[in-house]
């Protein structure tokens, strides 16, 4: 991956998340329920794309509609003769503007609904298993010295799949863990790979070394 590409990939992250990796929220008056917006790894005006996003969502939910996945072109499908044809425009329009899929999370008493967003990653990748621990070696490198300092039973290493990893992030997307463990510091006793909240999909994997590592619920 060129460094242009990963400066892309981390401003999408940061426009997504923030720069300190959480969630964040915008405003949706008129929802009875909060609802997530997923997106493609690739670049998207974020805050122009939840406004636009509004009104489409606010059409699904008082269709009763739930979940509206848009990860193939909606042209390309044809429509349940019975679907309004608002309806049938809305996803087109969802799909224009660069999102792949809406549902909804939870309900919030009104007028506190919120959209939240999530990123897809991986589309530009390569699904390989190797990448994760490739990952963990990585991360590992600079906090050896950090954790050998630390006098306790067990060192662990936190592991954030933020987006600017997209082989790593499909291969755990679409893939089971590595067969074999990280060849991390021998300071480092316990490794997290985990995705940030709200993220799709949502993974947390677990190795204690020796290995094998494990995927947790």
């Amino acid at each position: 991956m060129t460094g242009a590409i990963d400066e892309a990939t981390v401003r999408l992250s940061e426009a997504a998340f923030g720069k300190e990796g959480r969630a964040r929220t915008w405003p949706a008056p008129g929802l009875a329920n909060d609802w997530l917006v997923v997106i493609p790894q690739r670049p998207v005006k974020v805050d122009r794309l939840m406004r636009e996003m509004l009104p489409i969502v606010t059409l699904f939910e008082r269709e009763g509609i739930t979940r509206v996945d848009t990860s193939v072109n909606p042209a390309h499908r044809r429509p349940v003769s019975s679907t309004p044809a608002e309806v049938v425009e809305a996803k087109l329009c969802m799909f224009r503007r660069g999102a792949m899929e809406a549902r909804v999370l939870w309900p919030r008493p009104a007028p506190e609904a919120q959209m939240f967003i999530a990123i897809r990653g991986g589309g530009t990748g390569t699904a390989n298993a190797d990448e994760v621990n490739q990952l963990a070696v990585e991360r590992a490198a600079p906090k050896r010295d950090k954790l050998a300092r630390v006098a306790a039973a067990e060192r662990h290493l936190f592991v954030w799949l933020d987006g600017t990893q997209p082989d790593a992030e499909l291969a755990v997307a679409t893939l089971p863990p590595p067969s074999t463990a990280p060849a991390v510091p021998s300071e480092i006793d316990v490794v997290w790979l985990a995705t940030p909240p709200l993220s799709y999909p949502q993974r947390l994997w677990r190795v204690r070394l020796p290995g094998p590592w494990e995927v947790l619920r």
